[in-house]
């Protein structure tokens, strides 16, 4: 089951804008939370953001470390700030691929995270909503075509156009 932004144990790692005279502080682009081991993990990659950019951090990918900093027995809050900072600036992200038996650190550049609503849906979904569709229509056509109306229609070779 996933979790949007805001529940307890989960931290999207983003902008935070700019306040007072501090730099503008930003993020990878990135949700994490914990899984039922508390062992924090990549659940959502925001497209178009840095963590997504890099080629490199995966969803599922297991969180080791940020610059060095170990991160286990950490929060996701407490994980946050270690990877918000200035924009342009680099953090390390140490990552586990699931099955992988050693770490991957990953340079990341910071950027400004820009909400540009939910990603598109993938293929498969795409797939599924266009036969669904599809199927819906033929139902119509074939409803109308029992109809005075489509009768008519269809005795005058005028039809139902596609």
């Amino acid at each position: 089951e996933k979790r949007c932004l805001g529940d307890e144990g989960e931290e999207r790692i983003g902008a935070a804008g700019r306040m007072g005279d501090q730099p503008e502080v930003a993020g990878i682009g990135a949700m994490i939370k914990p899984n039922r081991y508390s062992i924090l993990k990549f659940c959502e990659l925001h497209p178009g953001g840095a963590a997504a950019a890099c080629g490199q951090i995966f969803e599922g990918d297991r969180l080791i470390a940020v610059d060095g900093v170990v991160c286990k027995g950490m929060t996701a809050e407490e994980v946050g700030p270690l990877i918000r900072g200035p924009v342009g600036s680099t953090v390390e992200i140490e990552v586990l691929r699931p099955g992988d038996t050693k770490t991957t650190t990953v340079p990341v550049v910071r950027q400004k995270i820009i909400n540009a609503g939910p990603a598109p849906p993938q293929p498969a979904h795409t797939k599924g909503i266009r036969e669904s569709l599809q199927a819906g229509a033929e139902k119509l056509k074939q409803a109308f075509a029992k109809t005075d109306i489509g009768q008519r229609m269809a005795g005058q070779g005028g039809g139902i156009q596609e």
